[in-house]
């Protein structure tokens, strides 16, 4: 049966070896440590003589976090296939016949499907908008 090896360099696992737990001679040519059966150990996980620990993972960047939020928005832009520019005269248009009928933006939202969608889109875009005008 086979087992993995990990193979330690400055209290960081720098390989991970699958060998024969009863090949000694490999296991004292690398050096390393036998791991458990289904141990979650790998490559960048650090070793304090003792325990095995997960890597930290550094938190993103201000421009990863840009980065991320602004596929976001590219994605739900291109998922609401109408260009904006459309999007915008249907809604004007939506709100001026209300208000020539007598009714508030907040009735026509509630009664009609479409318009609550783009308000909805475009709300979330803008929400997404302000959280990358938010990172510092």
């Amino acid at each position: 049966m086979e087992r993995i090896l990990a193979v330690v360099t400055n209290g960081v696992v720098s390989n991970v070896l699958v060998v024969d737990p009863n090949d000694f001679a490999t296991i004292a040519h690398f050096g390393g440590l036998l791991l458990p059966q289904g141990s979650p150990v790998g490559i960048g996980h650090v070793y304090d003589g003792t325990n095995f620990a997960a890597p930290a993972v550094a938190p993103p960047t201000p421009t990863e976090q840009r980065a991320a939020i602004q596929t976001e928005i590219d994605s739900l832009e291109r998922a609401n296939l109408m260009p904006r520019v459309t999007r915008e005269f249907l809604l004007l248009a939506a709100v001026q016949q209300a208000v020539a009928q007598g009714v508030n933006e907040s009735t026509l939202y509630a009664a009609n499907i479409g318009y609550r969608k783009v308000k909805d889109f475009d709300a979330q875009i803008m929400s997404l908008r302000s959280q990358i005008g938010a990172i510092k």
